[in-house]
């Protein structure tokens, strides 16, 4: 295995860098999921009764925790980029900061779709309980 999908050598600082952000990809991917079942956590111990009496829909809330989740996902990768720009740099080898910045990123649609999936999950949970309890 010299290279890592066809591209940079695992030998070159590109082609650890790539090999390093597919772990990237694992951690926020888990990191996105988390963030929609600690929501639903608040939710399940009461902790949003006082806010859902309010005007605020369960809709409302829920894109909203989406937003900022899905946001803070991103902004991790950045900081992900940065610090190991920062890293190499350090080293004394070199690579673009727009190459790291393009690696940080590409792995965010990965943690954007388990976060998807965790809402999905749940939301078909909150459905099949549904059903169950109304039959």
């Amino acid at each position: 295995m010299n290279k890592f999908s066809e591209g940079a050598a695992l030998t070159s600082v590109d082609g650890f860098i790539a090999y390093t952000f597919s772990f990237v990809a694992i951690i926020l991917a888990v990191y996105a999921g988390s963030q929609i079942v600690v929501g639903r956590q608040e939710e399940g111990r009461g902790r949003l009764d006082g806010l859902l009496v309010t005007q605020v829909s369960r809709t409302r809330w829920l894109s909203s925790r989406l937003a900022v989740g899905f946001a803070a996902t991103v902004v991790l990768a950045v900081v992900a980029a940065l610090a190991t720009w920062f890293g190499v740099a350090a080293t004394g080898s070199s690579t673009s900061l727009g190459g790291v910045i393009e690696a940080a990123l590409n792995v965010v649609p990965v943690a954007l779709l388990f976060g998807g999936l965790s809402v999905l999950a749940f939301g078909v949970v909150a459905f099949c309980r549904r059903d169950i309890l109304t039959a």
